[in-house]
């Protein structure tokens, strides 16, 4: 199951980014960085912004990829 928590430690872990730089680039305090890195479900827009923040697509970062039609 889809954990955006998860997966955006996965991604920080990958690039050896603290959470602290990335809370920092996105305006957040380190208590609501807490909550969105720990957090299974986020608003669209938090998704947005964090994709936005590590340079790449919020399809990338989740993983979920829209269908594509035939």
């Amino acid at each position: 199951m889809f954990h955006f928590g998860e997966k955006l430690r996965q991604e920080l872990e990958t690039r050896g980014m603290k959470h602290s730089h990335l809370a920092k680039k996105l305006d957040m305090t380190p208590q609501r960085f807490y909550q969105v890195i720990h957090s299974k479900d986020v608003k669209l827009r938090i998704a947005v912004q964090v994709a936005d923040a590590l340079d790449m697509s919020v399809y990338d970062l989740t993983g979920i990829h829209p269908i594509s039609d035939f």
